[in-house]
C-alpha cells in the first residue's frame, strides 16, 4: 500500500480498510471514476504544449473539439493498472498526447515527482517525456500502464 501513496490520499476511505466494511453509494461512484471514468466534451489545450495541456482521466476520454492542428492533451499518472482510451472527434486537426509531467507516485530518489515516459505504438524504446505522440484526427487510441511511471500505447484505430 505504501508504494502509491499520492494515489491512495485521493481514493474512498474503504480502499485503506483492514476488515470487511459496509460500502457507502458515493465511493463506489468515486472509486467507478477512478477506474472506468469517463470524460466527453473535451477541449485539447491550444497551442499544443505541455503547459497548455488539459488533463485527462483513466477510463474513456472523448475530444470533441481541436481547434487548431497539434493541440494538446496529458495523460494522468501512470500507475500499474491505468488504461486510458481516447478518441479525437475533430475533423481534421490532429491532437497531441504527452506524458504526465509530475507523477508523484513514482518519486525520485529525493522525493520529487518524476515525469512519466510512453511508448509509441510500433517503438522500440520510450520517447522523452517531453516527445508528444500524435492523434490524428477520427482516431481513436488506447494507452496500458504494468510498469510504474510507463504508458504503452496499444494501437491507434480509425
Amino acid at each position: 500500500m505504501a508504494v502509491y501513496p499520492s494515489l491512495l490520499a485521493t481514493m474512498p476511505s474503504f480502499s485503506r480498510a483492514t476488515g470487511p466494511v459496509l460500502l457507502d453509494g458515493g465511493d463506489v461512484t468515486k472509486l467507478y471514476g477512478y477506474t472506468l471514468g469517463a470524460q466527453g466534451g473535451l477541449t485539447a489545450g491550444a497551442g499544443g504544449t505541455i503547459a497548455a495541456a488539459i488533463q485527462l482521466n483513466t477510463g474513456f476520454n472523448r475530444v470533441t473539439t481541436v481547434a487548431s492542428a497539434n493541440d494538446s492533451t496529458i495523460l494522468p499518472p501512470a500507475v500499474p493498472g491505468s488504461v486510458v482510451w481516447l478518441k479525437n472527434y475533430a475533423a481534421s486537426n490532429t491532437l497531441r498526447i504527452y506524458a504526465n509531467q509530475a507523477n508523484a507516485s513514482n518519486p525520485d530518489s529525493s522525493g520529487n515527482a518524476q515525469a512519466d515516459h510512453m511508448v509509441a505504438k510500433g517503438a522500440a524504446s520510450t520517447t522523452a517525456s517531453s516527445t508528444a505522440i500524435t492523434l490524428a484526427a477520427g482516431h481513436m487510441t488506447a494507452f496500458i500502464c504494468t510498469t510504474l511511471g510507463l504508458f504503452d500505447q496499444v494501437d491507434d484505430w480509425s
